[in-house]
């Protein structure tokens, strides 16, 4: 009895290695099935080389004063990606990302920095591709971008004073246009310098005050809607498997 259970098991560890060999012969001659084939297209890569610029909309809001630290949103390419005339990446290729960091808002009007990570790609055949990337610029809010790649639309009070600088001469244009604008020519010399004598007085008074509550006025927050557009720059080359 013992005989015969020894001789049946040496028979199926004989019969396992022939299996195996056949198995190897099989393949080795590239009779392979269509899955494999399939497998062993996504294998081909094509190359978007360090350097490159890809503009993306947003597809959840963002900011200092709303999001979190950690949070995760979704964008998409708003135009596609070519390398030597070949499309890697269409228009609407998702590309996802999460806050990484805040730097509220302060006195003197020192701006939120939003820090932004977007890390992965989702390529059109389903593959998530991890990609390092850094923020160029936004479109809709003309934000700076920090040296550590940041965002901020005010860095601090010298800003505050431009922009009160800008207004006040456009206080001004207005006021001086308020007469030129008159149909009638004796109340267009008449007006004309009342207007601008009006807007200077007023613009001025406007600078003053407003530059001096600068002073203890927290900056601006940043704020990104949905559909905003944004640039990245890619930071290392990224390979895109292809079909």
């Amino acid at each position: 009895m013992k005989k015969s259970k020894i001789l049946g098991l040496f028979l199926v560890i004989l019969m396992s290695f022939q299996g195996v060999a056949f198995a190897g012969e099989y393949l080795a001659a590239g009779n392979v099935t269509k899955k494999n084939k399939k497998l062993d297209a996504q294998v081909e890569t094509r190359r978007i080389p360090k350097g490159s610029r890809l503009k993306v909309k947003l597809l959840d809001p963002v900011s200092t004063k709303t999001s979190n630290e950690g949070e995760m949103f979704n964008s998409m390419l708003v135009t596609d990606t070519s390398v030597d005339n070949a499309m890697i990446l269409p228009s609407g290729t998702l590309i996802r990302g999460y806050v990484q960091e805040i730097k509220p808002a302060k006195l003197a009007s020192i701006g939120a920095i939003l820090y932004l990570k977007f890390d992965h790609i989702v390529t059109p055949t389903g593959t998530q591709l991890p990609i390092k990337s850094a923020l160029s610029y936004n479109n809709e809010n003309h934000a700076q971008i920090t040296v550590d790649g940041g965002m901020r639309v005010q860095s601090g009070y010298g800003d505050a004073l431009k922009e009160n600088w800008d207004t006040t001469k456009n206080i001004v244009s207005k006021s001086t246009h308020w007469g030129l604008d008159k149909d009638n020519v004796a109340a267009k010399v008449i007006l004309t310098p009342i207007g601008a004598i009006g807007g200077t007085l007023g613009g001025g008074l406007y600078l003053v005050g407003d530059s001096v509550i600068d002073i203890f006025r927290k900056g601006k927050q940043v704020i990104l809607n949905q559909d905003d557009i944004v640039e990245i720059i890619i930071t290392k080359d990224l390979d895109v498997p292809v079909i």
